[in-house]
Order: C-alpha cells, then sequence, then structure tokens
C-alpha cells in the first residue's frame, strides 16, 4: 500500500487517497507486470482505492482510470472502480498488460478525484512483452509482411533483365524480439506463384536467429520468357503473428511475349480443351452453309517487338477436315501491337 500527502478537507481532518497494489510492493512507484509472451498472453493485476478521508470519494474522472503514455495500447482496463467510495471503504480495478510486441512496455495511470492535493493520482505501470519479431530488409528498407507491391528501391522489383541471364538481390532477415527466432519452414524461403520458376534460392537463411540478430538468403531472377515474371516469397517461422512472413517479388524478361485471348480470356499455349468462354469452341452449327466467326486477339506482353513469322501467320496443324470446315478469314494489326484474326466454321 501507499500514500501521498494529505490535504484538508476544510473541517479539521484530512482526507487521504491511497491505492493498494495487492500483489506486490511498491518500488518507487513503477509496478510490474513481469513478462508476457508478446501477442499470445496476457496479465491482469488488480488495484485497490481507499478512502482514509472523513468525507466521501468522488472519482471524478471519464473513464474513472485512465492510461497514457508510450505504451497505453498495450494496457487495458479491464474492471473499473465504483464512485463515490464511502469514508472507510475501498474500491477496486482491475488492468490488463496484452503486449503488442517484445519489449519494455510503459504507461501512466490516472485516476482523477475529488481530493485536493491529489487530484489526478498517478504513478507508473511497466510490463515486458517476450518473443520473436521478424522483420526483412533489402536495401536498407525493411519489407512489410503481406506486402502485394514490389519495389525497385526494396529489391522486390528485379527490373528488367535480358532471357536466360541472371541477376541475384540479398535479403536481410532481423530478429527484433528478445527470444530466439527460429525459422521452421522446410525449405526455409519457399517462392510460389505464376513466375516462381524463373526465381531461385541461390543462398537459405540460417536458424536460429539470436535476439537482436540478423541472417541473409539470397534470390535470383533467371526469366526464361518475356514479359513480367511475378511470384510469392514465404519464410515460415516462430513469431506469433507474422507466421509465414510473405511478400510479393517481381522481374521482367526483356524479349517478346505472345499471349492470345478469346472474349478476352487467356487461351493458354497447347490447349487442347476448346471452350465457349474463350471461343475455341464454336458450337453447333446446323446447315453446312452456315458461318460462324471469332475472334481472337494476339498481345505481346513482353518489352521487345513481337514477329509473326510464318507464312501464312496463323496456320491449322492435327485437326481433322480443317481446310474444310476452318479457315482464316482476316488478319489485321502489325509486329509489336494485338493482333487480330477471325476463324469460319462450317459444319457439315
Amino acid at each position: 500500500m501507499f500514500s501521498d500527502a494529505s490535504a484538508s478537507n476544510g473541517r479539521g481532518r484530512q482526507q487521504r487517497f491511497d491505492c493498494e497494489w495487492r500483489f506486490h510492493s511498491v518500488y518507487h512507484r513503477l509496478h510490474g507486470f513481469r513478462k508476457c509472451h508478446s501477442c499470445s498472453g496476457s496479465v491482469s493485476h488488480t488495484f485497490t482505492i481507499q478512502n482514509f478521508g472523513a468525507t466521501p470519494l468522488a472519482l471524478t474522472g471519464t473513464p474513472k482510470v485512465a492510461i497514457s503514455g508510450q505504451g497505453a495500447a498495450d494496457f487495458t482496463v479491464t474492471l473499473n472502480p465504483a464512485s463515490p467510495v464511502v469514508v472507510g471503504g475501498s474500491t477496486t480495478f482491475t488492468v490488463r498488460f496484452k503486449p503488442s510486441k517484445p519489449a519494455n512496455r510503459t504507461a501512466t495511470i490516472s485516476i482523477a478525484n475529488s481530493t485536493a492535493g491529489e487530484n489526478p493520482f498517478t504513478f507508473t505501470i511497466k510490463g515486458i512483452g517476450t518473443g520473436t519479431e521478424i522483420n526483412i530488409r533489402s536495401k536498407g528498407i525493411s519489407i512489410p509482411d503481406g506486402d502485394t507491391t514490389p519495389s525497385l528501391s526494396d529489391g522486390t522489383d528485379f527490373g528488367t533483365q535480358k532471357l536466360k541471364t541472371k541477376i541475384s538481390h540479398i535479403f536481410t532477415i532481423q530478429n527484433l524480439g528478445n527470444t530466439s527466432l527460429n525459422l521452421t519452414g522446410s525449405p526455409k524461403v519457399s517462392v510460389s506463384g505464376p513466375g516462381a520458376a524463373d526465381f531461385t534460392i541461390d543462398a537459405f537463411p540460417s536458424s536460429p536467429v539470436a535476439p537482436s540478430g540478423s541472417t541473409t538468403f539470397t534470390v535470383g531472377f533467371f526469366p526464361t520468357g518475356g514479359g513480367l515474371r511475378k511470384a510469392i516469397l514465404s519464410i515460415a517461422n516462430n513469431d506469433a503473428n507474422e507466421n509465414p512472413y510473405t511478400f510479393a517479388i517481381q522481374g521482367t524478361g526483356d524479349a517478346p511475349e505472345i499471349s492470345v485471348k478469346g472474349k478476352g480470356v487467356v487461351i493458354s499455349n497447347g490447349d487442347v480443351t476448346p471452350s465457349l468462354a474463350d471461343n475455341t469452341d464454336f458450337g453447333f452449327v446446323t446447315s453446312k452453309n452456315d458461318t460462324v466467326l471469332h475472334i481472337f486477339t494476339i498481345e505481346n506482353l513482353g518489352t521487345r517487338p513481337l514477329n509473326l513469322t510464318g507464312t501464312p501467320k496463323v496456320s491449322f496443324v492435327n485437326v481433322n477436315k480443317a481446310g474444310v470446315d476452318f479457315s482464316i478469314v482476316s488478319t489485321t494489326g502489325q509486329p509489336n501491337c494485338a493482333w487480330r484474326f477471325d476463324k469460319l466454321h462450317n459444319r457439315i
């Protein structure tokens, strides 16, 4: 229990505001919540307000117990005191510490009241969040967990690279916490996404990473085709709220890259399953004199001009009666632009 200097209530007696912490003795008014595992655990302490004065003690604040300071967000009043407090009586309030990061956290309790000399009544509380805190950087810039916007400035965009040549970027994994960071994946860094085949992990990070320590890994970009190649890096770890740690990477192959669409839907190279959705299925035609025209678009998604080198530019292969049932009606466009061609289907 502790008390501060008394203040006269004007009637020859003194009204004192006392606050008692039920668990531990007070030391220099710094109340410790001890250690709590960051992001997953919590600790609650109950405090007692006593009225040793001669008149009822009113708690006049809204809220009755306010918390401020650098670590205020990690402390919550879960049970508020009652007011007024009768002469010789007491009331309690409870504060919960739930750390958001592994670090020392401090805050100030403030209780506005009706005493003349102790309003507001304040004291400091503290707690220590324990755990790991992963952070990944490249080129001196932190890359947020879940980042989906690759950038040249933080090394997540590998820029434009000639086909079948490699460029490598180094990434640093930091442990900003106060317990060991374990990289739990196998492999420790994995690559996924549509362009994953064009990215390689050339050097893996070490594990565990000591508190305040770091390790690095190297990613190579080796484009096998033209255009934008995208992938996701994923690092499984024992951070309580950033597992796995993921972010997007990308690079551009310096070459032409052909794409063919029907009805705005991309048709995969080598596709053998015609579909109405992408115009590759022409449906039923009842008369041999009827025709169905479908338009297809050739796009160049690369960084170099796309030349259509065939004669004719569009031809049929491995199709029964191709010369009878299908024909190219027209082709329009120029290299490095969107091309259009039509197919004529004349079903018997």
